[in-house]
C-alpha cells in the first residue's frame, strides 16, 4: 500500500518513506532552532527584546517538533546543540525525558513570547505566550498531569482576551 494509506490503516511499514521523511524534517527544523538560540545567545547586535522572542519562537518550534516525534515514534533522541559530534552519538530518551525537555521549553517560551502578534505586525503567524500555554496544557495531558493543563488552559481562557470556549 502507499506510504499515505499505511497511516489511515494503522499499519507502518518501516520502510515508509513519509516517516523517514518527518523524521528528518523535524530533527533539520529542530537542529535550524538550536542554531537559533545558540547564535542569539552569542549576539550584542541584536536588542534583548527581540532575541528573547526569537528564543521564544525557537523553542517553542523546537517543542512542538518534539511534541510530535515522540507522539509517533515514543522515545527519541533530545538534541539541544548544533554540535554535530556530540548530537551524532545521542540515542533515544524515555518519552518521559522528551516530555520534560518539551515542558521546560514551552515553559520558557511562554515567558519569553509576546501575548500578543505585536512582532509579526498583527499577523497570526508566529507563536504568542498562549500558543505555547495551549501546547504545554496539550503535553500536560498526555502525561496526566491535569492539574498543571488545568492551570494553562484557564490562563490561556482568562488572560489573552482573545480565545474561549465555544458554547
Amino acid at each position: 500500500s502507499s506510504d499515505e494509506a499505511q497511516f489511515s490503516s494503522s499499519k507502518l511499514s518501516a520502510t515508509n518513506g513519509a516517516v523517514g521523511n518527518f523524521w528528518s524534517y523535524n530533527f533539520n527544523t529542530i537542529y535550524s532552532c538550536n542554531q537559533i538560540i545558540e547564535k542569539l545567545k552569542k549576539s550584542a547586535k541584536i536588542p534583548t527584546a527581540i532575541a528573547g522572542s526569537l528564543i521564544g519562537e525557537a523553542k517553542f518550534i523546537r517543542a512542538f517538533c518534539l511534541f510530535y516525534l515522540t507522539n509517533l515514534f515514543g522515545d527519541v533522541p533530545i538534541i539541544t546543540s548544533t554540535n554535530y559530534s556530540v548530537n551524532a552519538s545521542f540515542s533515544r530518551q524515555p518519552a518521559n525525558q522528551v516530555h520534560k525537555q518539551i515542558i521546560n521549553d514551552l515553559v520558557e517560551a511562554e515567558e519569553l513570547l509576546s501575548p500578543d502578534f505585536s512582532y509579526s505586525n498583527g499577523e497570526r503567524d508566529q507563536p504568542n505566550r498562549f500558543a505555547a500555554a495551549a501546547l504545554l496544557a496539550r503535553t500536560y495531558l498526555y502525561t496526566a498531569k491535569w492539574d498543571s493543563a488545568e492551570i494553562e488552559a484557564t490562563k490561556i481562557i482568562n488572560e489573552s482576551g482573545t480565545y474561549g470556549l465555544v458554547a
